[in-house]
């Protein structure tokens, strides 16, 4: 048994899939060009006004342990401001 489709919803159907597949297409070829630090420079390398943003996954726990520690009250107030003084669930 065939099922008939009416030939204005069949042209529709046809136009959104050429119109899918072209969307699809076109996302895969428009990546843009990436310009990677030279490898001579990976240990030079720097972000402007963000220190230490670079570091090893494992280093992680030691840099967030010399941030916290040398906060000031005023400091820890400041950055944490929406946690501190709430009572915490430990």
């Amino acid at each position: 048994m065939q099922i008939e489709m009416p030939l204005a919803t069949s042209t529709i159907l046809r136009k959104l899939a050429v119109f899918v597949l072209a969307a699809i297409l076109s996302g895969c070829g428009g990546a843009p060009q990436r310009n990677p630090v030279p490898e001579e420079l990976i240990t030079k390398a720097v972000i402007p006004d963000v220190p230490r943003a670079r570091f090893w996954a494992d280093d992680w726990y030691k840099l967030s342990e010399e941030r916290l520690t040398h906060l000031s009250e005023a400091d820890t107030r400041k950055f944490f401001a929406a946690i501190y003084g709430e009572p915490h669930n430990c």
